[in-house]
């Protein structure tokens, strides 16, 4: 039985880290022997991988405290900039909790490796600390090493601003240093992996593209009933998962402008969100000055599983993202993913050229439109019309197979299995 090891350090969100989750989930099922590493969080009602089979879990030590402080000071009293005022040395090199994270990691790893040696590591970011671990492995143990990238890294929009020229050559010569010491990797989408193609031209003949994907079994058992807190009433029961507001990405004060305006024609729903306790100040007074306080329910935040099976209860769901920058319509959300699993029509307010309008096109899911107040608009009453009339679009499944995580693991497993034959 080969040996795997996954590294990943989830930041707390409700859909971070399932992609890691579900790949040792379903490598453990192929018969491999899988150890997943994260960093500890003291709150062990979050691991969601106990009870899978040929699958270990195991927590390195608490986050180090890393003194980035007099970094910090001497920065901003050199360049007087106060929006840096709070730097760490970590972020100035584009990574989150640097060795804060990537430190104690090692070191369990070291220990887990002794016991039983890996015959593969794969790390999985963000925060991009964890592949400093796989290298380290590599050096040291000879694995073959697979560094996994749900985001991109310094072409991810928003992701860090460089202060200068040579920020930006600082921070792009330590991912490269990071891509020519991996053995493989993977991107989720096939326009990052292209980017990072002509970007780091070392990347050529060992980037992949897999996607993310979905969990049929988080749909097991779902009856559609409806959630807590609902009744059949209410209207059109509009879903959407995850955080609601990330300023510049997510047109949010936009979409309830919109929300009103279908209101206002007569049409009766109600917006359930899972994934966000509360709006930002702006967003609720925007919220309350519409008068919109009885048509968005806020869920807060639940398992995973039990966020997943309430959103299926709806009869749309939504995803929406900003074309104020072309970098966004790289961007592919994993809550899409688990709605082309649901088996519901999706409302995708996304730049229109981008990957997930393109999704959607192409396995029949739903309805796209920009993410300005009038198109919006006019696809919500296209699509309330639609639902009266019982004429909904629904996914392909035939397409739609094609993200499921069991599929898109046995890809992975082809990877690594060839990188072991070329060892």
């Amino acid at each position: 039985m080969k040996s795997i090891l996954i590294i990943m350090a989830p930041t707390g969100s409700m859909h971070e880290g399932i992609r890691s989750v579900k790949q040792a989930k379903y490598l453990g099922r192929m018969g491999y022997g899988v150890s997943v590493l994260t960093p500890r969080r003291g709150d062990s009602s979050s691991v969601p991988f106990r009870g899978y089979d040929n699958v270990r879990f195991y927590e390195g030590s608490s986050f180090l405290r890393f003194l980035g402080s007099p970094f910090s000071r001497l920065f901003f009293n050199l360049t007087g900039r106060k929006k840096y005022r709070q730097l760490k040395i970590d972020r100035f090199l584009g990574l989150e909790n640097g060795p804060g994270l990537f430190l104690p990691l090692i070191l369990e790893a070291i220990k887990l490796h002794r016991k039983k040696p890996f015959d593969v590591v794969i790390t999985s970011s963000p925060p991009e600390a964890v592949h400093f671990v796989g290298i380290y492995l590599k050096r040291r143990f000879g694995c073959r090493w697979i560094a996994d990238f749900r985001d991109l890294w310094s072409l991810y929009p928003g992701r860090y601003e460089p202060v200068s020229s040579m920020h930006a050559w600082l921070v792009k010569k330590v991912e490269g240093f990071m891509y020519k010491r991996s053995d493989e990797l993977v991107h989720v989408t096939v326009p990052s992996t292209e980017s990072v193609k002509k970007e780091f031209p070392c990347t050529k003949n060992k980037i992949h593209t897999i996607t993310n994907g979905y969990d049929p079994d988080d749909l097991r058992g779902t009856n559609r009933a409806d959630f807590p807190g609902t009744s059949n009433s209410e209207g059109i029961k509009i879903g959407y998962l995850g955080g609601f507001e990330k300023p510049g990405r997510f047109p949010s004060v936009e979409f309830v402008t919109a929300l009103r305006k279908v209101l206002d024609r007569g049409c009766h729903f109600v917006l359930h969100i899972w994934g966000t306790s509360s709006f930002s100040e702006e967003l609720e007074k925007k919220v309350e000055g519409l008068g919109l306080g009885s048509v968005i329910v806020l869920h807060g935040h639940l398992p995973h599983r039990d966020a997943v099976q309430q959103a299926a209860a709806c009869d749309v769901l939504m995803v929406y993202m900003s074309d104020a920058r072309e970098e966004y319509s790289l961007i592919t959300p994993q809550k899409f993913y688990h709605y082309l699993g649901m088996d519901k029509p999706i409302l995708a307010f996304v730049p229109t050229e981008g990957i997930v309008a393109d999704i959607v096109r192409e396995t029949n899911s739903g309805y796209v439109a920009a993410p300005a107040v009038d198109d919006m608009e006019e696809c919500l009453w296209r699509f309330l019309q639609c639902a009266q009339k019982d004429s909904l679009i629904f996914p392909i499944s035939e397409e739609v197979a094609e993200f499921t995580l069991g599929y898109l693991t046995k890809r992975l497993a082809i990877l690594f299995e060839d990188s072991l034959i070329s060892k």
